[in-house]
């Protein structure tokens, strides 16, 4: 079976390299082709610097919140977290197997 899934694997590779370099032998236009992709890839690359940042921007801020909320909540450091006490009892009696 797993000898299935190495040899798919390994025909998608060579698709996926003939398709590249079927593509990277075209050709690329004349120029005012070129210059229009050129103002597309910039504008892509603008945009995605953009949501990048955001994202970075908004990871970082629920990092912080977590970090802070956990650390008032008393336990931070004991190396002992809510489920510890919980899990297998009340709320979640079937997480330990007690079925």
């Amino acid at each position: 079976m797993l000898g299935i899934v190495f040899v798919i694997s390994f025909i998608g590779l060579c698709a996926a390299f003939l398709f590249a370099r079927f593509v990277l032998k075209a050709d690329q236009g004349s120029a005012k082709k070129q210059e229009i992709a050129l103002a597309i890839r910039q504008g892509a690359e603008a945009f995605l610097k953009r949501q990048y940042s955001a994202i970075g921007i908004i990871s970082l801020l629920v990092v912080i919140i977590l970090f802070a909320l956990y650390s008032r909540s008393g336990d931070f450091g004991s190396g002992r977290f809510y489920w510890d006490d919980h899990v297998g009892e009340g709320e979640y009696p079937y997480c330990r197997g007690n079925t």
